[in-house]
C-alpha cells in the first residue's frame, strides 16, 4: 500500500488499510511478520483512513459512502470483491474473504 494506514488487530493478524485502498493481512508471531494476502478495496476514488473492523468472523471496510463486508471464517471460498454494491440507504454489500496475491 501507499501512504498512511489504519490498523486493526484480531486473531494474531494485523489488518492494514492503506489510504490508497490497499488492504493487507499480516500474520504476527514472536519471530516475524508475514504478509498473508492483499487486495484493493472496490470503488476507491480518493484517499480514506477508515479503520477496518473485525467482529463475528466478518471484516467491515468503509470506503467513503460504501460499506463492504467480507466473511473471514474458515471454509469460505475466497473472492476478491463483494457480491453486490451497497444501496443508497446504507445497506452493506456482503462478500467473502479477500483473495491473496
Amino acid at each position: 500500500g501507499e501512504g498512511s494506514a489504519a490498523i486493526s488487530f484480531a486473531d494474531g493478524h494485523l489488518y492494514y488499510r492503506y489510504q490508497n485502498g490497499m488492504m493487507v493481512l499480516i500474520e504476527v508471531t514472536s519471530a516475524e511478520y508475514r504478509e498473508k494476502g492483499a487486495f484493493l478495496i472496490p470503488d476507491v476514488k480518493r484517499e480514506s483512513w477508515a479503520h477496518p473492523v473485525i467482529a463475528g468472523g466478518l471484516l467491515y471496510l468503509r470506503e467513503q459512502d460504501n460499506l463492504f463486508v467480507y466473511d473471514l471464517r474458515a471454509g469460505k471460498k475466497p473472492e476478491g470483491k463483494p457480491a453486490a454494491k451497497p444501496d443508497k440507504a446504507g445497506a452493506s454489500a456482503q462478500g467473502q474473504a479477500p483473495g491473496t496475491r
